[in-house]
């Protein structure tokens, strides 16, 4: 089965619900800020993956991470506060879906 990018925005309590698929990726929920953010980053993750010739499928967690935080998804890949997030399968609000 492949793998899967995974992005919650647990903020959102307007009553929206937001959700947005492509062929390797689920984002839902959050407020709109939140999940224009995450779509953001979500693009340039993408486009990173695809500059090292890989695919998401091909990634290991810690690159996958690594290549989140690039694109700029380190506040959400680690949110304040929390800890002990080793890699993505564990992080709040992100995660590599298999």
């Amino acid at each position: 089965m492949p793998k899967k990018l995974l992005g919650v925005g647990m903020d959102g309590d307007d009553g929206h619900k937001r959700i947005t698929t492509g062929d390797n990726f689920t984002l839902v929920g959050g407020t709109q800020e939140t999940h224009e953010h995450t779509t953001g980053v979500t693009m340039k993750f993408r486009e990173k993956v695809k500059e090292r010739g890989k695919t998401i499928e091909q990634l290991e967690p810690k690159e996958a991470r690594d290549l989140l935080k690039e694109a700029g998804g380190s506040r959400l890949a680690r949110p304040q506060g929390v800890r002990g997030a080793a890699n993505l399968r564990e992080a709040p609000g992100w995660r590599l879906h298999e």
